[in-house]
């Protein structure tokens, strides 16, 4: 969490940026909140993968592996 300095600096940043800028930093932001969501999908979905080969590895549904 930001302190109170920070907040400061970063507004008056924020206020010397176009119109424009800002959306961008804005969208830049979003991206870096994001990059934290993506990298605990992607190790859940790495962590899950073992207990799944059962599933997806059998004979039965085999005939889906060329699909």
């Amino acid at each position: 969490m930001m302190d109170a300095q920070q907040i400061d600096r970063f507004v008056k940043k924020i206020n010397t940026l176009s119109p424009a800028q800002v959306r961008q930093a804005e969208l830049f932001i979003d991206f870096l909140s994001q990059q934290e969501d993506r990298r605990l999908v992607e190790g859940a979905m790495t962590l899950s993968q073992p207990s799944l080969n059962a599933v997806w590895d059998n004979d039965e549904d085999s005939v889906y592996d060329d699909l």
